[in-house]
């Protein structure tokens, strides 16, 4: 009885590592995507030579509960 629960639980340890990786693999690309966006922004600011509005890059919790 004490190895299935043992087997259970390092299971879970290597579902939850590899959930974590994933999660920060994601992190990483939402924020190289976020900075590519800014940078795209601040090449036509520049090519324009005005200031173009601000971008709210935050995602509302409303929208996270859909």
């Amino acid at each position: 009885m004490f190895d299935t629960f043992k087997k259970m639980k390092d299971e879970l340890e290597s579902e939850k590592n590899v959930t974590t990786q994933r999660w920060a693999r994601r992190e990483k690309q939402l924020e190289t995507g976020k900075i590519q966006l800014l940078g795209i922004g601040g090449e036509i600011q520049g090519l324009s030579q005005q200031e173009i509005p601000l971008l709210d890059l935050e995602v509302p919790q409303a929208d996270l509960d859909s």
